[in-house]
């Protein structure tokens, strides 16, 4: 990833590009949970939607 050749505009979106699976990964397991009747906490669900849009704020504004 810190290889010669890769300027600091790549760097961020590839960082960018890996996070934004995680979310989709988080949010399909999330997902997942709740169709097999696992609901997670009302409460900790919402603070982690929370923190995952921050999370997507904060590197939207990095690009």
């Amino acid at each position: 990833l810190y290889k010669e050749g890769f300027s600091q505009e790549q760097r961020i979106r590839y960082r960018r590009h890996i996070v934004q699976n995680i979310l989709v990964g988080m949010q399909g397991l999330i997902n997942a949970c709740a169709s097999l009747g696992l609901s997670l906490d009302s409460v900790e669900h919402r603070k982690q939607a929370e923190y995952l849009s921050k999370l997507d704020r904060h590197y939207t504004m990095m690009v």
